[in-house]
């Protein structure tokens, strides 16, 4: 973590906090906190996801699901990384966060294709 002081407009002391993290960067300043995550996708040569996508997809699978069908869990399991990778990689969010995107998105109903 990084300490900035500085003195506002009004001649009043202020302090910025920076802690930079492997996926994002955390900013407080005044008891607000501002969380940037570290990529970008707009730059496809350049963007890596935060978190391995089959790690975090594991991880997912075992907040949301109970028990341990092999079967279940491998297919399940590449639908959550394939939604992760289609997505931002879940920047900035944790799994527990993303389980319940998780869940609210596989409520969805399915689109037909031809």
């Amino acid at each position: 973590m990084k300490t900035l002081e500085f003195k506002d407009l009004d001649g009043n002391d202020q302090e910025i906090e920076i802690t930079v993290l492997r996926d994002r960067i955390l900013v407080t300043c005044n008891g607000s906190t501002g969380i940037f995550p570290l990529y970008n996708k707009a730059d496809p040569m350049n963007y890596k996801p935060a978190r391995d996508p089959a790690e975090l997809a594991e991880e997912i699978y075992y907040l949301v699901y109970s028990g341990d069908n092999q079967r279940h869990r491998v297919t399940v399991t590449q639908e959550i990384e394939d939604w992760l990778t289609d997505g931002d990689g879940g920047a900035g969010r944790t799994a527990a966060e993303l389980a319940a995107e998780w869940i609210e998105y596989d409520q969805e109903p399915e689109k037909e294709t031809d």
